[in-house]
């Protein structure tokens, strides 16, 4: 089964999922650009993220224990049968967005809900079930990270004041990674200045790949997962709790990427 250890990953991302899973109540957003943007990206466009993955690892992370609390799924049957675990397809039941009721019925307060899409038409109803005290997970495909997707699910349809109860955003995006071959520490100058630039100061190790025979002299060979994790606190209190650049120069300076 799909985990976190599959992932390339820094400790600090298990860190945060672990401070998620602690949480009862509140909306997390998974973000990022997923596989059917790849045909027409131009060269230096942002990889597909990876998104999807990862979301169904937050899923099953995020499932509770005792099987007598329920889960509700809320998407296209087809699409949403890959995020009911075998062993738990007694406790999940899954439901058209069309059908969807905001405000469960008493006695069928399911103990997560799961979007596996949002979009104009259910990112209301996620918000507002997360506003009233419901644990809900769900995934957005955008380009935008951190705060900027709470504008994002604003003009999508969410009331302003349900957002409150989003509690974490986490963004994926892929980075081609270095050729583990032919991949060697450089003191090439021109480069750190080029990565200082971009992600700022950093005084760390630094990698570069020439090229060989296995990545056909690109220097570059598989993919490699970035994350963005931003953190609204139940008391109003907002962070980045792990920056996209930092994670990035925590790859960089295991000669990663």
């Amino acid at each position: 089964m799909l985990d976190l250890r599959h992932f390339t990953h820094l400790p600090e991302l298990a860190e945060i999922i672990a401070a998620i899973e602690s949480e009862t109540s509140g909306m997390v957003v998974v973000a990022g650009l997923d596989s059917h943007h790849a045909e027409d990206q131009a060269e230096d466009a942002l990889l597909p993220g990876g998104r999807s993955a990862f979301f169904r690892i937050i899923v099953r992370r995020l499932m509770p224990d005792d099987p007598k609390q329920r889960v509700l799924v809320v998407g296209d049957a087809e699409d949403a049968m890959r995020l009911r675990p075998r062993n738990r397809r007694r406790q999940v039941s899954i439901v058209h967005p069309e059908k969807l009721r905001v405000t469960p019925a008493p006695g069928l307060r399911p103990a997560l809900m799961v979007f596996d899409r949002l979009d104009d038409a259910t990112v209301a109803a996620a918000t507002a079930a997360a506003a009233a005290g419901l644990r809900v997970v769900a995934q957005l495909d955008t380009v935008f990270r951190g705060r900027d997707v709470l504008r994002v699910l604003e003009e999508m349809g969410a009331p302003p004041d349900s957002l409150n109860a989003v509690r974490w955003i986490l963004t994926t995006q892929r980075w081609a990674a270095l050729c583990p071959v032919c991949r060697q520490e450089t003191d090439d100058s021109a480069l750190r200045s080029a990565i200082v630039h971009r992600f700022g100061p950093f005084d760390g190790p630094l990698y570069a790949s020439r090229g060989c025979a296995a990545c056909n002299n690109s220097g570059r060979q598989g993919e490699v997962t970035v994350f963005d994790a931003y953190h609204q606190h139940a008391d109003g209190r907002t962070e980045t709790a792990l920056a996209l650049e930092r994670y990035v120069m925590g790859l960089v300076a295991e000669g990663i990427v």
